[in-house]
């Protein structure tokens, strides 16, 4: 039984020398950028396209166009009601195009993911 505790004892020690050893390497990588703060390293990243940057601040468009389809056509295949999705889009101020459509039916399957309760 003495061996077990010996054993188990070294072990813990070698345990806690490795935790200290690479602990104290992963705290050099994390400190080593100069004490930049997240604001100064987000700024050094490239800027994002701006076909992107439009497309993203479309999504609260597209949020609304959605919310005057789901009162139109509630649960409706969007592919089925081609008028109905380019009109609630121009309601909203967009011209309806294949990315914004695709968009939608994006948005639509990911709100009724969220409202599909969860099973245990």
């Amino acid at each position: 039984m003495e061996f077990g505790i010996l054993a188990l004892s070294g072990l813990e020690d070698a345990l806690a020398m490795r935790r200290r050893r690479y602990g104290e390497e992963l705290m050099g990588v994390m400190t080593s950028h100069g004490g930049d703060s997240i604001d100064d390293l987000l700024g050094a990243l490239p800027s994002a396209p701006a076909a992107w940057t439009r497309r993203a601040e479309e999504i609260p468009l597209l949020g609304r166009a959605l919310g005057l389809l789901d009162e139109r056509c509630p649960g409706a295949d969007l592919a089925e009601h081609t008028a109905e999705v380019e009109a609630a889009l121009r309601e909203v101020g967009l011209e309806p195009d294949e990315p914004r459509v695709q968009m939608l039916g994006r948005l639509r399957r990911l709100q009724s993911e969220r409202l599909r309760p969860s099973s245990p």
